[in-house]
């Protein structure tokens, strides 16, 4: 049986895996605290590509705003 991964001082329990770092468009000062009580957009692949097609079109039709992206 496999002992558990030992983790580092520092180190979650989710060793591994980094958290993802929102950067913003180059140019803009946005505050990513701003973030509370919107929506968060993340298209996925699917068969048929419908999710990516169905997020482009609620994307297209809300008038949303790009305002950086997320680095993994």
């Amino acid at each position: 049986m496999a002992s558990p991964p030992v983790m580092a001082e520092g180190q979650t329990k989710n060793a591994g895996f980094e958290p993802l770092e929102f950067v913003p468009i180059f140019g803009t000062t946005f505050d990513p605290a701003s973030f509370k009580g919107n929506d968060l957009i993340l298209p996925t692949m699917s068969a048929g590509m419908n999710g990516l097609i169905g997020a482009d079109l609620y994307i297209l039709n809300e008038g949303a705003t790009k305002v950086g992206y997320l680095k993994s």
